[in-house]
């Protein structure tokens, strides 16, 4: 029975492969359709992250900036942040320190012309509407990165990261993620042909096994009984 035994312990590894490859699979399906949605966006011009380095620090700096952001406005709401004017009578509100230095990095490096409303002034000053813009901008910005670190994860190269977001540069990831995604429907394939055998071989050795056993009980019983 060790051989069967073997060939159903193979057989059901096999089969746990091909239920990951499927799992693989679907999370291609998905960031390709993803990919393709955000080519028909208005997202072109975004000077992308250098590296996985600078990516996950962008996508930290967007994190941190969006809390802010909906913090100074659930404030504003409430009356609780109170607004001063400024030498033109606008009613102003100051963007934090820390969140404006990190954001004025990233956007000066990704392109201001990309947030015109978190950059209007190139200073921490922001009108309501500017929030509200603003945030709608770093959300926007904030899509494309968690997209580009699906992508990473999936196992693409950083060579997609650095220089400007086109399509060219999206057609490529969804190429490169379809090649990736037939490899794996053809390892699985492969993997199906495996499994057949192996169910073959546990099926023969089982019915070959349970054969032998019943011979031998055959004959145990005609010697206990002197036949």
């Amino acid at each position: 029975m060790d051989l069967a035994s073997d060939n159903k312990t193979k057989a059901m590894e096999y089969i746990d492969t091909v239920k990951a490859n499927n799992q693989k699979s679907k999370e291609y399906a998905n960031v390709i359709a993803e990919l393709r949605s955000l080519k028909a966006e208005d997202v072109k011009g975004y000077n992308l992250p250098k590296d996985k380095a600078q990516l996950e620090a962008d996508i930290k700096t967007c994190q941190d900036s969006l809390k802010t952001y909906n913090s100074m406005l659930n404030d504003i709401e409430s009356g609780k942040l109170k607004p001063y004017i400024n030498e033109r009578k606008d009613p102003c509100f100051n963007l934090p320190d820390a969140d404006y230095k990190a954001l004025k990095s990233m956007t000066d490096r990704v392109g201001k012309n990309n947030f015109p409303n978190m950059t209007r002034g190139d200073d921490n000053v922001h009108m309501k509407y500017e929030i509200i813009e603003g945030k709608q901008e770093l959300e926007k910005y904030a899509h494309v990165l968690n997209l580009m670190k699906k992508v990473n994860d999936l196992g693409l190269s950083e060579n997609y990261l650095g220089g400007n977001l086109t399509d060219d540069k999206l057609k490529n990831m969804i190429q490169s993620l379809q090649g990736l995604q037939q490899e794996v429907s053809t390892d699985n394939q492969t993997h199906m042909i495996t499994i057949q055998d192996h169910i073959g071989k546990y099926n023969s050795y089982s019915q070959g096994a349970s054969a032998a056993i019943s011979q031998s009980n055959q004959a145990l019983t005609q010697i206990a009984t002197g036949r």
